[in-house]
């Protein structure tokens, strides 16, 4: 069952590091499981490298709100 979850949890836990939305704070269990489940080396393992870099620019392609919120590196 983790393994249908990781690739939200993933783009999710990304995107809220610039939304700032903290809605997994309302959901004590479910934020517990996501980061420990980003911490494991099998999801890690489950992308390359560049997935984020790869994962911002498609948010950028795609115009979305979320990408103007990413500081430019």
């Amino acid at each position: 069952m983790d393994a249908a979850y990781a690739p939200f949890f993933q783009r999710f836990l990304f995107a809220d590091e610039f939304l700032k939305t903290h809605l997994l704070d309302a959901y004590p269990n479910t934020k517990k499981w996501a980061l420990n489940l980003m911490e494991c080396e099998t999801v890690k393992g489950s992308v390359a490298d560049v997935f984020e870099k790869e994962f911002q620019a498609n948010l950028t392609r795609r115009g979305t709100y979320v990408s103007t919120l990413i500081p430019v590196a």
